[in-house]
């Protein structure tokens, strides 16, 4: 009879390496990388994107003194380049994309592709306010 929890021991670590070893497979097959790739590509194109919006704000404050004078709806272009600068921070950091390029979680990389597309959609409609001063820039 002293076999029999021994066995069980057995075949319950058998079953735990089986599940690792399927985990392992299912995470690593070729759709999934290709995901995880396209997302990289796309942080990294919203990142550049967001740094040269910065860029241009910057610039158009600092050539036309512009940091207290209302941009859009009572907020000041100082405010509005701090908001940017935050976003930034908060979304598309050095951090966040190594997070990203280290991360087999596909859950991660769900809400990753969420986060993308809503800052894709911020960064165009800031990138619209912005189109208007062009002209200065």
């Amino acid at each position: 009879m002293q076999l029999f929890p021994d066995l069980i021991l057995l075949m319950s670590l058998l079953f735990i390496i089986v599940l690792y070893v399927l985990f392992k497979i299912l995470n690593n097959s070729s759709p999934h990388k290709e995901k995880k790739k396209e997302l990289t590509e796309k942080f990294q194109e919203l990142r550049a994107q967001s740094i040269k919006l910065q860029e241009n704000v910057s610039s158009y404050i600092l050539t036309n003194n512009a940091n207290e004078i209302i941009f859009f709806e009572n907020i000041t272009y100082g405010s509005f380049l701090k908001s940017l600068q935050k976003n930034h921070i908060q979304h598309l950091s050095e951090k966040s994309y190594i997070k990203l390029k280290n991360s087999n979680n596909r859950l991660y990389l769900k809400s990753t592709e969420t986060m993308l597309n809503e800052q894709a959609i911020k960064l165009k409609e800031a990138q619209n306010k912005v189109s208007g001063l062009k002209y200065n820039l």
